[in-house]
Parts: structure tokens; C-alpha cells; sequence
């Protein structure tokens, strides 16, 4: 369980991140909207414009969710609904890995054990529980 003193802190390293993905996000969506310049553009040019859109948009949508994940984790702690226990075995996340990750729903071990098991899962491997 987080202190009140975590939780403020905590609350101060969100808003700032926030604040930078914000920043982020918002050149991102002023770039895509930028029209492609009118030219005489070879197809293999075309193709690399048109690939670094995609790339552009998906990373963007990365960066979207992960400042919806900021904002709904800043907003649990100012309603004093996040008490800093991992999702899955109740256990206290702890600060130094909140204050790492901020929308982290689990402990070190229980993270550590999802990732084995997504690496197994796509690796045709069948998890044994």
C-alpha cells in the first residue's frame, strides 16, 4: 500500500509525463496532417512516404493510449482509488517500479511471469499451470 507521500509523488511524476506526451502527441497528429509535397515522386519514394505514415500513425497510437493510461491512473489516485496492489497476487507494486512505470498493474514477479508466458504462447509453447 502507497503512502500518502508515494501518492503524491507518484501524482507529480504522471502529470509531468502527461505533460510531455501531450507535447508529443500533438506535433505527432501536426505532422501526419501535413500534406505530402506535390512532385514528380518516384514509386519507390512514394512507398518509403507511405510506409513512414504507417509507422508514424501506429506509434501514435502507442503514444495515445499510453497518455489515456497516464490520465485514468492520475485520476484513480486523486479519487484515492489506487492503493498500489498488483492486479494479480494483491501484493504492493512498489514505488520504485510505479515511479518507473506509472500505469503498472502488477508487481516485479507477477510481470516477470505474464511475459514468460506471452513469450511461450508465441512460441507454440502451451503454458502448464
Amino acid at each position: 500500500m502507497l503512502t500518502e507521500k508515494q501518492c503524491a509523488s507518484l501524482h507529480q511524476v504522471i502529470v509531468s509525463l502527461i505533460l510531455q506526451f501531450e507535447e508529443v502527441v500533438a506535433k505527432a497528429q501536426e505532422r501526419a496532417m501535413e500534406p505530402v509535397q506535390d512532385g514528380n515522386w518516384s514509386p519507390n519514394d512514394q512507398a518509403t512516404v507511405l510506409s513512414e505514415r504507417a509507422c508514424a500513425s501506429e506509434e501514435l497510437a502507442r503514444m495515445s493510449e499510453r497518455l489515456r493510461a497516464l490520465c485514468a491512473r492520475k485520476e484513480a489516485i486523486e479519487r484515492g482509488k489506487f492503493d498500489g496492489l498488483c492486479e494479480e497476487c494483491g501484493d504492493p507494486i512498489g514505488f520504485r517500479r510505479l515511479t518507473a512505470n506509472p500505469t503498472a498493474c502488477c508487481c516485479a514477479s507477477c510481470a516477470q511471469e505474464r511475459e514468460i508466458r506471452a513469450r511461450m504462447v508465441a512460441g507454440g509453447m502451451a503454458p502448464s499451470y
